[in-house]
């Protein structure tokens, strides 16, 4: 069940912190876009290509990266190295990313069945999705047999995983500079390509 309160209390805890991580000016903010946008561009090469574990990986990526850009507005720079950075563990960064608001946009419904958007959100909050992140990239040994990634992942996941993370980056960062505005009219024209 998706949890409108969930990312709200990662982000509480958050900034009750401090962190390595900091944005001061909006150079740096649309520097960040940029980069978001290289991983969403690169997801998607990958994904038209069928290499649906390579994008998936980059995928979780990008809603790391939404929720690390977004937070790292508001965060308090630490004066020190912190070894417990909120904004280096992958599963805080996923459910803030997956943040209630995203479940609500139309265009997300419209191309997702319920069932499978919630999925993403129980595999953010367990810790799953942030597993599915190392599956994606790395085989394993399991039951006395060797399992690819490709055997983990499919297209579906894939194609759905990939528009949660661009409604994501929608979501959460377009709006606050010009740039992010323009930005997103890149990213809208990928999201209609993956959605069909």
């Amino acid at each position: 069940m998706i949890d409108e309160n969930k990312s709200i209390k990662e982000v509480e805890k958050l900034l009750m912190g401090e962190s390595n991580f900091h944005i001061e000016t909006t150079t740096q903010f649309d520097k960040g876009i940029n980069h978001i946008f290289q991983l969403i561009s690169d997801s998607y090469i990958l994904y038209t290509h069928n290499a649906y574990p390579s994008s998936v990986f980059l995928s979780i990526a990008i809603i790391e990266e939404v929720a690390k850009l977004h937070m790292g507005i508001f965060t308090k720079l630490s004066n020190e190295h912190k070894k417990k950075d909120k904004l280096r563990d992958h599963k805080t960064k996923e459910v803030i990313g997956v943040n209630y608001t995203v479940s609500m946009s139309e265009r997300i419904k419209t191309v997702m069945d319920a069932d499978d958007l919630e999925e993403i959100y129980k595999m953010a909050y367990s810790g799953e999705l942030k597993n599915l992140r190392e599956k994606s990239i790395y085989c394993e040994y399991k039951d006395k047999e060797l399992v690819i990634p490709s055997e983990v992942i499919d297209k579906k996941f894939s194609r759905n995983i990939l528009l949660f993370a661009i409604e994501s980056f929608d979501d959460n960062l377009v709006g606050y500079t010009n740039h992010s505005i323009n930005v997103s009219k890149k990213t809208d024209v990928i999201f209609k390509n993956v959605a069909g």
